[in-house]
């Protein structure tokens, strides 16, 4: 965010610019409540505190306000790239299944715990420990009030070894015992196995175009999409599988999640890739447009990285249904069977790097360079050469990705995309944007730092009319 004075930013604050939700927040001095800067309470100048993000707002001793629920709203996707690093951490403790130190934060952002301590306190207001903190109670908040699992199952799962621990930072951040707050709350009655959770969205979401484009790649064995719902199978403990079954509810603008055969461990660890997939964090508010319509548009990201860079490789010269059935080719030839609870669905996981690293695709009817790019792929991931992830350097990664015969500047392009977080992500050559280009109905400069949300818009909103 642009170095901005305390005075800017309550102005922002009095206009409720939603451009700036999830940058900052503030505190009002006389309740001890921080909120956004879009809540609708109208404190007065003198008595609002400017806080860099929730964490800090907590350590200072402010709790979360229950009307704009800034603890439980998503944050805002972008970052000044002056503190890429920060965005770094911050996903890396998100995503992490198992609960990080400093020291292995910082290592795996290659810097020491020192810098990262500093850049956490200038950009942040508070260090990598309260910030992990925050998260871990952030989520313990929203299991107590969307499920109806013992206070002790939460606190584990969230990654506190004690309850006694657990009780005394949730009532010192709530002001209230954990108990306490679940009886100011109803969760819906769910049955042993499954629990419902809800995840906040941006207005406007169209989620009728990202559940029509995730049809469209859909991966066979691992995904369902019926009635404008997604479900996805889970590899869980024991050999078994679970599943989480998306929806979205427009009236409260919320993605509800019903998570079945998982435990609250497995389900934290599900849901940073839930989001990912459906690109909640995007503030719709940064769109170079004043259109709605526009605004709705998000860029589907990805469950597993890998399985989406194989079927953009399989995807190349040829239509997306054949490429579909090309995939489900390949899954269910090289793809490992659940041998879980049976099912009425064709239950088949995706093949693991290390399988496709050496297996004759060309039996599938796949081109030789398709195949061999495919198979190299798999074998640099395997070696853990090359990583698809959003928490690695998205250059250092494309350039890798090119480094691969068979895999060019539009292969590169859309698994940045969808695999690596790349909002700017711009695939020139395909057929669709570069008749847009030449035809002048796009801008493309207008869109920097965006650019694969102009994608979408163009596949979505032009697709008709460049077929002509």
């Amino acid at each position: 965010m642009p170095e901005l004075t305390d005075a800017e930013l309550k102005k922002i604050i009095a206009r409720r610019d939603p451009r700036f939700d999830g940058r900052f927040y503030f505190g009002v001095k006389t309740t001890k409540i921080y909120c956004r800067p879009v809540c609708p309470a109208k404190p007065k100048p003198e008595n609002i505190l400017i806080f860099k993000s929730h964490s800090e707002a907590e350590q200072k001793g402010y709790r979360p306000c229950k009307r704009c629920k800034p603890d439980l709203f998503p944050g805002q996707r972008s970052i000044d790239s002056k503190y890429i690093q920060v965005g770094l951490a911050l996903e890396i403790i998100d995503a992490s299944e198992d609960f990080l130190s400093v020291s292995e934060i910082a290592q795996s952002l290659r810097i020491t715990t020192r810098h990262l301590r500093r850049l956490f306190e200038e950009y942040l207001g508070a260090s990598p420990i309260e910030v992990i903190n925050s998260n871990r109670l952030h989520l313990a908040k929203k299991f107590l009030t969307e499920t109806k699992r013992s206070v002790t199952e939460i606190a584990y799962a969230v990654g506190y070894n004690s309850l006694r621990r657990f009780n005394e930072s949730f009532k010192e951040l709530y002001k209230v015992t954990p108990s306490q707050l679940r009886k100011e709350y109803s969760p819906r009655e769910s049955s042993v196995d499954s629990i419902q959770l809800e995840i906040l969205v941006r207005k406007p979401y169209d989620w009728n175009y990202v559940i029509h484009h995730l049809d469209k790649h859909l991966i066979y064995g691992s995904e369902i999409i019926t009635n404008g719902k997604y479900l996805r199978f889970i590899p869980s403990s024991k050999n078994q599988w679970g599943t989480i079954l998306v929806c979205f509810d427009e009236q409260k603008s919320i993605l509800s999640l019903e998570c079945s055969r998982l435990s609250l461990s497995e389900i934290k660890s599900q849901l940073p890739k839930i989001k990912k997939l459906f690109d909640v964090d995007h503030n719709p508010n940064n769109i170079p447009s004043s259109r709605k319509n526009d605004k709705s548009m998000r860029v589907p990201g990805c469950y597993n990285s890998f399985e989406i860079a194989v079927s953009i490789i399989i995807g190349q010269l040829i239509t997306t249904k054949q490429a579909k059935k090309k995939v489900e080719e390949l899954v269910k030839k090289f793809g490992e069977r659940s041998t879980g609870p049976t099912s009425e669905h064709d239950i088949i996981f995706f093949p693991s790097p290390a399988i496709l690293a050496n297996a004759e695709l060309e039996v599938l009817g796949l081109p030789k360079v398709k195949a061999n790019a495919i198979r190299m792929l798999s074998q640099q991931i395997n070696q853990k050469k090359l990583e698809l992830s959003y928490l690695k350097d998205i250059e250092s990664t494309k350039l890798k990705l090119l480094e691969i015969k068979g895999i060019g500047p539009w292969t590169t392009e859309l698994i940045a995309m969808r695999c690596l977080g790349d909002i700017n992500a711009f695939p020139s050559s395909d057929l669709f944007i570069r008749r847009a280009l030449n035809e002048n109905m796009i801008n493309e400069e207008k869109w920097q730092g965006l650019r694969a949300y102009l994608c979408h818009l163009v596949w979505r909103d032009l697709y008709k009319e460049l077929l002509k």
